[in-house]
């Protein structure tokens, strides 16, 4: 279902009912959007929230129920002991008790992520803890709007500050601006959907701002889908006010920060532990035995994880890998490259504290044996960590590893236009040794490479190079 007016969903805990308060006083009652407010409730306490609000905005409140519709004009708040999703323009509640862990808010947000696209905004407000981290950041990948309370102004600063150092949000200020960054957003969003992207003119100005980011940071974003980097641009030029693009294009000739600011937004870094947790059981169980057994001589393995992000991908492999060695009680020598051009991005991932939510995504043995509580999170055992070489690198331009065993290249794929994925392609086939394994995207395929690599696993995207570019022998990939 496609929403025609935005949806704000805000999530506070500890310290929140002041500026939600104040934020409601600020909302206008002919805005055109739908709010829905996740706090975390205490389970046998009546919520006064409603009554609370009540006084503050004129603005209908409900109490969410199973299957109720979501109307624009309308103040949704979730009941205790229940998680909150949307599903079709209506919202599905189900019971706490069947979640591993309660992390309210971020499940909320992913469902609106999914549903909500371009119209969504998750807001974070004053808590304690770290939950919605997780979730704005697939409200960034889709193209939404997420704004936190300025640290310094929230009575518990722990939700705003996790979400700041996710490098997902995109406004951190007072309660009282928040009304007016929503209004320019989504009023400038209206006016760029109208444009029309595909004439020749919106391609000429594109083409031109590609070329300044270009010209400023030696980046070269030409080979990414049209659609793809058309959106990103329109969603910068929403979050700066911009309706027109050669306004913005302007604005980016003269502030060089606004081309690193939106080479970010086109690097797109969003990943979690575990992403599609059945393709990732299918590499525990047949992809990493066959490398070990395969190894078994030099007992040593090397895996490429380009495009990594924050990390979690390369972590998650690592965790398997380190796992299936200590059961059997096995040696090897395991080095894992993890390669991104957003340097942010590896500095992060090199020196993580993860959030405690991060709980809900990690099989609790693994949780146990490979992560540190911290006061604030987590942080991953000495063992793991030392298994990856987090480094800087452009797939596109920088020299390929060689002598791989695997490669992880998974939803990075599909932002490239067919031309750079063929390129892509074969670089890897370079890079993995023959019988090497690739590991793509739920939603990317290898198009006219098929015929180079044999396909192990169609569901789950697995790949075995059929010869190595710089060795002419080849062998069975399970003889």
């Amino acid at each position: 279902m496609t929403y025609n007016f935005p949806i704000i969903g805000i999530g506070a805990s500890a310290g929140g009912l002041e500026p939600l308060e104040l934020f409601f006083e600020f909302a206008k009652p002919t805005a055109d959007f739908a709010y829905v407010l996740i706090q975390h409730l205490a389970p046998n306490h009546k919520s006064l929230m409603d009554e609370l609000l009540a006084r503050h905005t004129k603005l209908p409140i409900q109490i969410i129920q199973h299957n109720m519709p979501l109307e624009r004009g309308n103040i949704y708040l979730n009941p205790p002991k229940k998680f909150v999703e949307l599903h079709e323009g209506r919202f599905v509640l189900s019971e706490k008790e069947d979640r591993k862990l309660s992390f309210p808010i971020s499940t909320f947000f992913n469902s609106l992520a999914e549903q909500g696209h371009e119209k969504a905004c998750a807001i974070i407000l004053s808590g304690t803890g770290s939950d919605g981290s997780e979730g704005i950041k697939f409200i960034k990948e889709k193209g939404g709007l997420v704004i936190a309370q300025n640290p310094e102004s929230s009575k518990f600063d722990g939700m705003p500050k996790s979400a700041i150092l996710t490098g997902a949000v995109d406004k951190v200020c007072a309660v009282e601006q928040m009304h007016q960054e929503l209004e320019s957003f989504f009023s400038n969003t209206v006016e760029l959907d109208r444009q029309k992207l595909d004439s020749k003119d919106s391609k000429t100005v594109i083409a031109s701002i590609l070329g300044t980011v270009y010209q400023q940071l030696a980046v070269d974003f030409t080979d990414y889908k049209y659609t793809t980097v058309s959106r990103r641009i329109a969603r910068r030029m929403s979050l700066l006010g911009y309706s027109e693009m050669a306004e913005y294009l302007d604005f980016l000739k003269v502030h060089r920060d606004e081309a690193q600011l939106l080479s970010k937004e086109l690097l797109i870094g969003v990943t979690r532990f575990f992403r599609d947790e059945e393709a990732f059981e299918y590499l525990k169980n047949s992809v990493i035995p066959k490398l070990i057994a395969e190894n078994q001589e030099t007992k040593s393995m090397r895996v490429w994880v380009p495009a990594c992000s924050t990390g979690e991908e390369a972590y998650s492999i690592a965790i398997l890998i380190r796992d299936y060695l200590r059961i059997h009680k096995l040696q090897y020598e395991v080095s894992i490259f993890a390669t991104d051009l957003d340097k942010e991005s590896i500095k992060l991932a090199a020196n993580r504290i993860f959030p405690e939510n991060i709980s809900s995504e990690i099989p609790p043995e693994y949780l146990h044996l490979y992560f540190i509580p911290q006061r604030k999170g987590f942080t991953i055992s000495k063992e793991i960590r030392e298994m990856i070489i987090f480094s800087v690198h452009n797939v596109v331009q920088d020299p390929p590893f060689n002598k791989i065993d695997l490669i992880s290249c998974r939803n990075f794929l599909i932002y490239l236009n067919s031309n750079l994925q063929q390129r892509l392609f074969s670089l890897f086939q370079y890079s993995l040794r023959t019988n090497g394994f690739l590991f793509l995207g739920s939603s990317e395929s290898l198009g006219d490479a098929s015929d180079d690599f044999l396909e192990i696993d169609k569901k789950n995207k697995v790949f075995a190079n059929k010869q190595n570019k710089k060795n002419d022998s080849t062998t069975s990939v399970f003889g």
